[in-house]
């Protein structure tokens, strides 16, 4: 049987799903050193600036994960996973480049993960007040989450 123009397409659409998928698992995140999950931390997004997240159906809460003793943050960003390195001083915080897999979700998921991670990478101080995390930018607030337990 001769294959069709549709049917060679969707080989190799899904070998590159494959592959993405491949290279996707190999991508190293930096994980915590804590030995416990009660001591892991996670910060899940409630609010971009002063407007409150509203998660969609199917769209992954952002998270963010801080690993003190590597000096590493990683979380999701609604739809892929990201890290970074950051460096802390007091309320001061800077964080270095941001690192991101690369899966392709609905353009609305993506819209608010391409304005979190821009966000995020201008974070130049932070206010921890009980369960709540503020990422600021000279004072004005760009990211606030609310600490969860994580899910097992």
């Amino acid at each position: 049987m001769k294959p069709t123009h549709c049917t060679t397409a969707l080989l190799l659409l899904l070998l590159l799903l494959t592959t993405a998928c491949s290279a996707q698992q190999k991508t190293t995140v930096p994980t915590p050193t804590e030995t416990s999950a009660e001591a892991i931390t996670v910060w899940q997004l409630t609010h971009i600036k002063q407007r409150p997240v509203h998660y969609t159906l199917g769209m992954e809460p952002a998270t963010l994960l801080v690993n003190a003793e590597a000096h590493t943050l990683h979380g999701s960003s609604g739809c892929n996973h990201y890290f970074a390195p950051y460096e802390a001083s007091g309320t001061q915080l800077r964080i270095g480049a941001i690192g991101a897999s690369k899966t392709i979700c609905p353009d609305a998921f993506m819209k608010i993960e391409r304005t979190y991670l821009n966000l995020l990478s201008k974070v130049n101080n932070y206010s921890l007040q009980g369960d709540t995390l503020r990422l600021l930018q000279d004072g004005d607030l760009l990211l606030q989450y609310q600490a969860c337990t994580p899910q097992d």
